[in-house]
């Protein structure tokens, strides 16, 4: 006579809500980390989303031009003038305006800060992106 065992099976409840438990593990770790956009803004008048961009740190300036004002992991403050670099971007920010790509981009006088999309295929929007992260 043999003495082997029946293998102990796990319950298909146990089962299902293991992998309930993954999913939804998964699902919020991927939610936490996703960024839609970083946010610069230059001299307290421009509101610019890099949309796409998940790192202030990929946006590069010369310290000479632009002063750092403040910085966290989605929002980046400059005062200055020059040019600043983003992928295969380049925005420069002048008194008289705004070029992205040599896109000139203008704002009235009324309106304190101009809200303004970047995409990183060189397109233009005006506004505040629909998704605002946390």
């Amino acid at each position: 006579m043999s003495d082997t065992a029946a293998p102990i099976r796990p319950s298909p409840v146990l089962l299902l809500l293991l992998f309930l438990f993954a999913a939804v593990g998964l699902s919020y770790v991927s939610f936490r980390h996703r960024h839609d956009y970083v946010t610069l803004t230059i001299n307290n008048e421009w509101r610019i989303y890099l949309m796409g961009e998940d790192r202030v740190d990929a946006v590069k300036f010369h310290i000479g031009r632009f002063r750092e004002t403040r910085r966290d992991n989605r929002h980046l403050w400059l005062r200055g003038e020059g040019e600043i670099h983003w992928l295969k971007n380049v925005i420069r920010v002048h008194k008289a305006g705004v070029y992205f790509n040599h896109k000139m981009i203008t704002r009235f006088y009324r309106e304190k800060y101009v809200n303004i999309q970047f995409m990183p295929d060189g397109k233009v929007h005006k506004g505040i992106p629909r998704h605002r992260p946390d």
